[in-house]
């Protein structure tokens, strides 16, 4: 609701929002149309790893909506969804970007090493959602890592992650 409001309010064309499953977000985009996919504060969801947004079957459906070179990125407080990606990106070797288990304590300079452009880690600085605020409030880290699909192929499901390790 607040984003919608803020959107119209500002009179942004390139802003829409979706009330749907998520199971059916390439309806909703043509191929290669998404440039960026940005999942902040999902669900880790610690019982079913099919159903995190970061598991093999979701990057399956941003690869056919994701532009080449598209990039996704993660932005959360759990721990579990932030190691679960970082392994899911190397068991597909997958290029990834940045990575940090503390974003708030490192220098911004420091996530351009691996390939985003100034003005993506300049975004991920501009704005403390409510749920950062609270889970900061709280003493957790805010972690943020990304990665490009860039090859064809199956994903595969990391063979050597504990999830029981992370929760």
């Amino acid at each position: 609701w607040r984003g919608a409001k803020t959107a119209t309010e500002g009179r942004m064309e390139n802003v829409a929002f979706l009330r749907t499953r998520i199971e059916f977000i390439t309806a909703f985009f043509a191929p290669s149309e998404v440039s960026q996919i940005w999942l902040t504060f999902s669900d880790p969801q610690p019982k079913s790893e099919n159903s995190r947004l970061s598991s093999p079957l979701f990057l399956e459906r941003y690869r056919k909506m994701l532009a080449p070179g598209g990039i996704v990125h993660l932005k959360t407080d759990s721990v579990l969804l932030h190691e679960y990606t970082k392994a899911v990106v190397r068991a597909n070797g997958l290029k990834m970007l940045a990575c940090t288990g503390d974003l708030y304590s490192c220098k911004p300079e420091d996530l351009l090493s691996g390939g985003l452009d100034a003005r993506d880690v300049d975004s991920l600085f501009e704005v403390r959602t409510f749920y950062e605020k609270m889970f900061m409030a709280k003493g957790f880290k805010i972690t943020y890592l990304s990665f490009v699909i860039d090859h064809e192929g199956e994903f595969v499901h990391p063979e050597d992650f504990d999830a029981e390790k992370w929760k």
